[in-house]
């Protein structure tokens, strides 16, 4: 490895930036890079910390810290959503149920979510201002990493009743200024 380049042990400059930053055990962890850039005297930022945001591309995290536990009482399915764009369109199967089988679709020019029953359109929301807010937030607070409750979309009508808890969502700024979905990772809870 490195270390022999330098006169300190890395392995004690560790257990330092431990002690400093209060952590230990499983979420104890000091990247090789922070340590080597220090040493040689840069001053080590995270990608994320920098204070700059990138406003043409987003993409957004749900923190894993703390481990989050999904509250499912009040809906009767679970499906695990994650697709990429194809043709402007986020899509993918949910599932079958009773011979119905569900697909869903992230429509960019339009900026909805919706859910397919057998082909035909079971419901559709607007996600633009869900975007909108979670992206100001994102702009005055500096971050990409979000508390899951933060990133849930909730909507109920007569044909069905859904939570949309996203782990990742990412995308870009289209040409009428508004954010396109490219791909996105989510739980879906529902009930028929």
């Amino acid at each position: 490895g490195i270390q022999p380049l330098f006169s300190r042990d890395l392995t004690l400059l560790k257990e330092q930036e431990d002690k400093k930053s209060g952590k230990k055990g499983y979420f104890s962890v000091v990247l090789p890079s922070k340590i080597v850039k220090e040493l040689i005297g840069f001053t080590y930022v995270n990608r994320w910390e920098n204070g700059k945001i990138n406003d043409e591309y987003f993409s957004l995290n749900t923190s894993q810290i703390p481990k989050q536990v999904l509250d499912v009482s009040k809906y009767n399915y679970m499906a695990m959503l994650s697709s990429y764009s194809k043709n402007n369109k986020v899509a993918g199967d949910v599932g079958e149920i009773d011979g119905v089988k569900y697909r869903f679709e992230v429509d960019s020019s339009h900026h909805e979510f919706v859910i397919f029953q057998n082909n035909e359109v079971l419901t559709k929301i607007s996600l633009q201002e869900f975007l909108n807010n979670i992206l100001v937030m994102r702009s005055e607070e500096g971050k990409n990493e979000f508390l899951r409750e933060e990133l849930k979309v909730e909507h109920k009508d007569e044909n069905i009743n859904f939570a949309l808890w996203f782990s990742h969502i990412s995308g870009k700024r289209g040409k009428d200024n508004k954010y396109l979905i490219s791909y996105i990772n989510a739980t879906f809870l529902f009930s028929l």
